[in-house]
């Protein structure tokens, strides 16, 4: 929770070389939780990917926002 942009440029290689479709979904809602999950801005996330030759697709937002990242 909260570690999405630390684990996609771990993942820096596999994103550059075999560019797998990608799946990310982040908690929308975090005014309960900012002390226990302070990093759900999807902004650098998005920004990182698009760096990373992404493009970005919002699919849903329930508890949790749903992004699915295609290669370009």
């Amino acid at each position: 929770e909260g570690a999405e942009l630390q684990v996609l440029r771990g993942m820096r290689y596999m994103l550059a070389e075999d560019r797998p479709v990608v799946w990310v979904s982040v908690h929308t809602d975090t005014r309960w939780m900012d002390e226990v999950y302070p990093n759900q801005d999807l902004g650098p996330v998005l920004r990182y990917m698009d760096c990373a030759g992404y493009d970005a697709e919002h699919l849903h937002t329930d508890h949790e926002a749903h992004w699915l990242f295609t290669p370009r």
